[in-house]
């Protein structure tokens, strides 16, 4: 910590920009099994998202920044994660199905 209250990162090696949009990002940290925030100016489309946080302005009119939960949020999705082969995929989303995930964060069974 700089005597200006500045605070370096530390660990920058742990962030990644993610150009391939939040399904990809989310079915990545799903293949690797690894906690992962998404951190985005855009919001996902309802449903397919674990939010985590919104950063807004003081009055609440704005949001400038969402965080969403990308390994909770690709387990609820990963039946459209092509690149984790079938038979995982079928696993992850019967284990999603019996703990009744899906309907605690969600709302729904679909």
């Amino acid at each position: 910590l700089e005597d200006s209250g500045f605070q370096h990162t530390v660990e920058i090696d742990a962030l990644k920009v993610w150009d391939s949009g939040f399904l990809s990002a989310a079915c990545q940290a799903v293949a690797s099994n690894t906690p992962t925030l998404y951190i985005t100016d855009e919001s996902a489309p309802q449903g397919t998202a674990v939010p985590v946080l919104e950063i807004r302005s003081e009055n609440g009119a704005l949001t400038y920044v969402h965080v969403y939960d990308a390994l909770l949020s690709g387990k609820l999705s990963v039946l459209q994660c092509n690149d984790i082969p079938l038979e995982q995929r079928l696993q992850i989303n019967q284990q999603v199905e019996r703990s009744g995930l899906r309907q605690q964060i969600f709302g729904t069974t679909e």
